[in-house]
């Protein structure tokens, strides 16, 4: 890195001032520290995407505010220890609160918190739980914010859950609108006293279109079309076309449904789906209060 860098200012090029780091999965790459590392001590500071809690070695936190990185992103991933087991990112409350307070510790003034919400089987429990660790994690942004003098904000980042083709889940029923709606009044509610809070979601006509992409098939083909002349305005193509968004993305498949994409798994391989989507959806619902 360094030897290319000499070429560049022989060549006149401007140097490298910042490089991101950026993955669907940023925190699974072993030599991720290392490479921080290499970078920042060249000069070249480091922008990040997203961070696991469990999977944030203290180096890589001390690389990033070492940057001038004042704001992270984490991932919780969703709103219960029940519901991060269903999803197989299974970190405690512990875990996620301990990895909270190094990066406050370290120097970081705002993060940002990202979870799903309307995952299969969640209930107004799971919901309540991922309040309650908002609230936790703001109590240790006070207490770190009022040291340094200043207060950071908390960004509570939120999609619904949509079912992919090729996962455990495929087979699941996406939340209807009216229900994201009413978890997303939830918890606006619950923050909308205290102005360092944040709640930030995407437009959930895409998140609707992405859903009715990831089911879809052949019968597609008329929707895409009218979709096309009308403008890219996907919920009037539907009704020119009395084509059911809610009855075809928010309902149950059928495990022994033929999905268009089977034929690119092999038998061990749907195998393993089937066990996982019964193995997940036989967690104990967690009970109102």
């Amino acid at each position: 890195m360094a030897a290319q860098q000499q070429r560049d200012r022989a060549a006149g090029y401007l140097p490298v001032g910042k490089v991101g780091l950026i993955s669907s999965a940023t925190g699974d790459y072993r030599d991720l520290a290392l490479v921080a590392q290499g970078l920042v001590e060249l000069g070249v500071a480091i922008g990040i995407s997203s961070l696991r809690m469990d999977r944030m070695p203290e180096v890589l936190v001390d690389c990033m505010v070492r940057s001038g990185v004042r704001s992270c992103t984490v991932a919780p991933e969703a709103g219960s220890e029940r519901l991060r087991q269903l999803i197989r990112k299974e970190m405690t409350e512990d875990v996620i609160l301990t990895g909270a307070e190094m990066l406050l510790a370290k120097g970081m003034r705002d993060l940002k918190l990202y979870s799903m919400i309307g995952l299969p089987t969640e209930t107004d429990a799971d919901l309540q739980e991922l309040l309650a660790l908002v609230w936790k994690i703001w109590s240790l942004m006070k207490k770190y914010g009022r040291a340094r003098g200043t207060l950071g904000t908390l960004t509570l980042s939120v999609n619904p859950f949509v079912p992919k083709p090729a996962t455990p889940l495929q087979w699941c029923a996406m939340a209807p609108p009216r229900v994201i709606k009413a978890k997303l009044h939830t918890l606006r509610q619950a923050i909308r006293h205290e102005s360092h809070i944040r709640l930030k979601h995407e437009n959930l006509k895409h998140d609707y279109l992405e859903a009715i992409l990831a089911r879809g098939d052949r019968r597609l083909r008329d929707f895409l079309l009218e979709t096309h002349r009308q403008g890219g305005d996907w919920p009037r193509a539907a009704r020119r076309l009395g084509f059911d968004v809610e009855a075809f993305v928010c309902t149950e498949l059928s495990q022994q449904a033929s999905l268009p994409w089977d034929f690119l798994a092999s038998e061990r391989q749907m195998q393993r789906l089937h066990r996982e989507h019964d193995r997940a959806l036989a967690l104990p619902v967690l009970a109102g209060p």
